[in-house]
């Protein structure tokens, strides 16, 4: 779950030092796709996790799970790499992951509103017809 939001954030930031700083937008890039891979690989919420549960919950226990953010990702990569993969990948995992539904909610637990808002964005500007091609 956290690796899904540092993969957001790295591919945002990638972006941002794109025309600025080629090379450090590149580094964040390519940091932003492990930590990707290890968010993908290694799935779980953070609140799952005994060590620290007593300590996080009940003030930010995860409530919608770790799909989200996985979700969340892999839009903010799809946007710095115009990568279909990513694309793919929330075609295959957005229904599995229960991010089917139209969510109008965005916030610190649930990244659906604003994939919602990233994929659209993508059909808007003409970079796919729609998510369930």
């Amino acid at each position: 779950e956290v690796a899904g939001e540092i993969t957001a954030a790295l591919s945002a930031a990638s972006i941002s030092f794109r025309s600025s700083d080629p090379g450090y937008s590149q580094t964040l890039l390519q940091n932003a796709v492990k930590t990707f891979q290890f968010a993908d690989m290694y799935r779980g919420a953070y609140s799952s996790n005994d060590d620290i549960k007593n300590d996080v919950c009940p003030f930010y226990c995860d409530f919608n799970g770790f799909q989200d953010e996985l979700l969340w990702g892999a839009a903010w990569l799809r946007k710095a790499t115009g990568d279909e993969t990513y694309l793919n990948y929330i075609q295959s995992n957005r229904e599995p992951f229960g991010a089917s539904e139209n969510v109008d909610e965005f916030g610190w637990d649930n990244k659906v509103g604003g994939l919602n808002v990233l994929v659209s964005k993508e059909v808007v500007e003409g970079n796919m017809y729609n998510l369930e091609a």
